[in-house]
């Protein structure tokens, strides 16, 4: 195993919301929980038991990778006779021509 040194980072959290402002918005909206029935209850009628803030963690990453693998591989095409050339994306290929006996083959040879 290869002996590599990692650079330790200490985050430090603090919470955007502290326990009393977080019992100021319940006693606020207490009573908006209970408006679905008959009656909407005064705020001194609902008693709140406990209050309980949590904090998750959570990390975000966001990433991007290319791989380009080239492979030297010929790849032949078959086309006819009247073609000159081929261009794929930026690349000219040039047909290189055969002759078997009076009849003429081209093809592209491309690598």
């Amino acid at each position: 195993m290869s002996n590599t040194e990692y650079k330790i980072r200490t985050v430090v959290l603090r919470p955007i919301l502290d326990p009393d402002d977080a019992q100021q918005i319940v006693e606020n909206r207490k009573t908006s929980l209970f408006r679905s029935m008959l009656q909407k209850p005064k705020k001194t009628e609902v008693h709140i038991h406990s209050l309980k803030l949590s904090y998750e963690a959570f990390l975000i990453l966001s990433g991007k990778y290319n791989a380009n693998f080239y492979r030297k591989t010929v790849h032949t095409i078959n086309v006819e006779p009247i073609v000159r050339e081929i261009i794929v994306g930026d690349n000219v290929f040039p047909i290189k021509k055969r002759r078997f006996l009076t009849k003429e083959k081209t093809k592209l040879i491309w690598s």
